[in-house]
């Protein structure tokens, strides 16, 4: 497979595993490949990544949970809004 990029030399951890000295294989996006060694084409961006930790499926993984108590779906719900980072205007959400 033709990767876009090959993160190499990392230490992956996933939930339930760790593999070392590991390769990621990436096409349009997407984590299509795991391995040792994945072969990459001239063209592909290769980053190093010896003595790193490669978390795939962790990326952006930061959020804000914001939580208005003024603004509120009946009596008692509270409405809360995952925010990515950005501050909500209170007024039109």
């Amino acid at each position: 497979m033709d990767f876009d990029l090959v993160v190499r030399n990392g230490t992956v951890v996933t939930a339930s595993d760790i593999w070392e000295s590991c390769d990621i294989g990436v096409k349009d996006g997407t984590i299509v490949a795991v391995g040792p060694r994945l072969p990459a084409a001239p063209s592909a961006e290769e980053i190093d990544a010896e003595g790193a930790f490669i978390t795939p499926g962790g990326v952006d993984a930061h959020v804000h949970l914001s939580q208005f108590y003024d603004a509120t779906v009946g009596e008692d719900i509270d409405r809360s809004i995952v925010t990515n980072g950005a501050v909500p205007d209170p007024e039109n959400f």
